[in-house]
């Protein structure tokens, strides 16, 4: 007699699946994309551009409404520095005047130094802006 082996047969069922993924940036889709939306729904397109134009548009006026805002801070700021340093040097004066030089002159150090100390460090700031933006772009 001859033996009997039980074989199992092995099969492996194996699942394949495949992805696409697909991306872009900006607030344009693909021009396919685009045409795939007009297809679905007439006129998307359309509405789409007039959506991305729209918010071009406020993007550029919120920019320049900011940047009008920053000069006239600026402005507003070299006006109260030039207030605040000619009071200090009416008060230098009129100490001078009673005859309070010592502290004429202290009150004159402090007051140009605050002033030349708040522009120099302006200009540092600025200039630190101005280098993380060149190392952004």
């Amino acid at each position: 007699m001859g033996k009997n082996k039980n074989k199992k047969n092995k099969s492996s069922n194996a699942v394949v699946t495949h992805s696409q993924s697909i991306s872009y940036s900006g607030p344009l889709p693909t021009p396919v994309h685009l045409a795939q939306y007009e297809e679905i729904l007439p006129g998307a397109a359309e509405r789409i551009l007039k959506m991305a134009e729209d918010q071009s548009s406020h993007r550029r006026s919120l920019e320049s409404k900011v940047i009008s805002s920053g000069v006239a801070d600026s402005r507003k700021g070299l006006w109260f520095g030039f207030l605040i340093g000619l009071s200090g040097f009416a008060v230098v004066g009129y100490c001078a005047y009673l005859g309070f030089q010592i502290l004429a002159g202290i009150i004159a150090a402090l007051d140009l130094g605050s002033l030349v100390g708040v522009f120099v460090y302006g200009s540092r700031q600025r200039k630190i802006e101005r280098v993380e933006k060149e190392k952004a772009v």
